[in-house]
């Protein structure tokens, strides 16, 4: 009879306690599903596993035990998620064989156009560098450097002229083959507040960082579609956020990554993958012109009231930091690698963040509340030092206007 009473028991569904999802571990269960998608793409060689993909992984499926203080479940399962969609994103995709492809820089003249000119040309690309002056130092020292299948290009992207000379001169190159990729680099950053920027300069930087590439995808467009390649326009994390003093660069990065966007829904159509690079804080020499003559230019144009209530100093731009240059990175190999991805990567993404501050200012002034984001923006995005005259102690400004009129 106790043996009956046992066996009753035993059968008793309500003896044992009831189990569901929500008792295992959700970032456990999220952590382990990721890592055998992870193996599973590598296994097949759809994925390449660098040092650092591997590490930042081994931090993933560690940091669920981290982050088990948190009550909420699906808080902890949602970190994870966002942790391993990060991770997905940064690894690099199977590489496109390169057998002789031909790619078209522009900008090539020195900076980042001319390292990864340099770096498609070792890869085995045959190369057409864009150069603003084609008989300058840095188109020399590529032609000497670089093996013959690198061609320079006289290339202004303002010159409507000079893009279809080019364009010419790749169809006559090509014979049978087929563009495969353009790499749209070239750029100019004037800083100025936008009342005392000339309007001329205000123009020339939307030519050269917005309409040039607009052209240049244009133009050579038809090129690609043909060999279903790719478009690579490098815009900036300063397309991404507003910088006081910057606000004209700000903008026509802003309007080249939107339209790089909109190009790259459009072109699915034909085969075509179109990529934004968005690099930051690497040392290029873009800001490396004269700005004491380019002062003296906006100087002379602008109205007395701008002058009168700027003063001569706030034309010629103040960096908070002295030594600005040093808090940029001189070694421009990340960046190139970056770019080589978006063309050799046999599916490419449609975002490349390239530097410390091209992730993390989007974020920011993006998500973070007003309350966060202004304090975190005068740090993160607070360049330049501006004291207009008028505003000025009264004292101070008195001197000023007598020492003027002396």
């Amino acid at each position: 009879m106790t043996t009956r009473s046992h066996i009753d028991q035993l059968g008793d569904k309500n003896t044992f306690p009831s189990m569901s999802l929500l008792d295992f571990d959700p970032n456990l269960i999220v952590g382990m599903g990721y890592l055998t998608v992870v193996l599973s793409y590598y296994l097949r060689k759809k994925i390449i596993l660098s040092a650092y993909s591997c590490s930042l992984l081994a931090a993933i499926l560690v940091s669920h035990r981290l982050i088990a203080f948190i009550d909420y479940r699906l808080v902890q399962a949602a970190f994870m998620v966002v942790c391993t969609l990060y991770h997905w994103s940064s690894m690099h995709r199977q590489q496109l064989p390169v057998n002789g492809k031909y790619v078209l820089i522009t900008g090539c003249d020195r900076g980042i156009g001319h390292e990864l000119a340099k770096c498609m040309d070792r890869e085995g690309y045959r190369v057409f560098a864009g150069c603003l002056q084609v008989s300058g130092q840095g188109p020399r020292e590529l032609v000497g450097s670089c093996s013959p299948n690198l061609r320079t290009l006289q290339l202004d992207v303002q010159d409507s002229a000079q893009i279809a000379q080019a364009a010419e001169t790749v169809r006559n190159c090509l014979g049978n083959d087929n563009l495969w990729a353009v790499i749209n680099n070239a750029g100019i950053c004037l800083i100025g507040n936008i009342e005392i920027m000339s309007l001329e300069d205000i123009e020339r930087q939307m030519r050269v960082n917005f309409f040039g590439p607009l052209n240049m995808c244009k133009t050579f467009l038809p090129f690609v579609r043909r060999s279903q390649g790719r478009i690579v326009n490098v815009a900036s994390n300063a397309g991404l956020v507003p910088v006081a003093h910057m606000g004209v660069y700000c903008a026509s990065k802003a309007a080249l990554a939107i339209l790089t966007e909109s190009l790259r829904y459009e072109q699915k159509l034909w085969g075509v993958h179109v990529s934004t690079i968005v690099p930051s804080g690497y040392r290029t020499g873009i800001l490396a012109y004269d700005k004491q003559s380019t002062a003296e230019r906006w100087w002379k144009v602008a109205s007395p009231t701008v002058k009168q209530d700027y003063g001569r100093e706030c034309f010629t731009p103040t960096f908070k930091m002295p030594n600005h240059e040093s808090k940029t990175t001189p070694d421009l190999s990340t960046i190139v690698n970056t770019i080589l991805r978006a063309v050799s990567e046999d599916k490419p993404q449609a975002f490349y963040y390239s530097g410390f501050l091209a992730r993390t200012l989007p974020f920011i002034y993006t998500y973070l509340p007003p309350v966060v984001r202004e304090p975190l923006m005068k740090v993160f995005a607070g360049w330049f030092v501006l004291k207009p005259k008028a505003l000025e102690p009264k004292e101070r400004l008195n001197g000023l206007i007598a020492k003027e009129s002396d």
